[in-house]
């Protein structure tokens, strides 16, 4: 049964702070521009995979496309909570050159500049 991806987002000065759940699984889930809004006025946008059970080819795909995106804006794009399992996945395919990956919230926002 497809858990289905599920995003909860909240905004701390200019970062976007998103809580993904379940799989990630399709690429036409979500779109890019629902999670990087063109009108929205951010520096970074914060992951945390801490409760992503799953992610396939067209998963890894929408993450692709969403980095992609962030850089045209610019936006840095920060992780936190992804397993050492899709850490190797990520890096086989090039994505911790735009996504970089945090070992929690804390430290990631720190690299944002939200902390001190």
């Amino acid at each position: 049964m497809d858990k289905g991806l599920q995003l909860i987002s909240r905004e701390e000065e200019w970062v976007k702070i998103i809580e993904l759940s379940g799989e990630i699984t399709k690429s036409d889930e979500v779109s890019p521009d629902q999670i990087l809004p063109p009108n929205q006025e951010i520096k970074a946008v914060v992951f945390n995979f801490s409760r992503v059970d799953y992610i396939n080819s067209a998963g890894i795909a929408l993450l692709i496309r969403v980095v992609r995106l962030a850089r045209e804006k610019p936006v840095a794009v920060l992780a936190h909570g992804v397993s050492s399992h899709y850490q190797k996945i990520f890096q086989m395919v090039g994505l911790t050159n735009y996504l970089y990956i945090y070992p929690d919230e804390a430290t990631a926002l720190a690299a944002a500049g939200l902390i001190h």
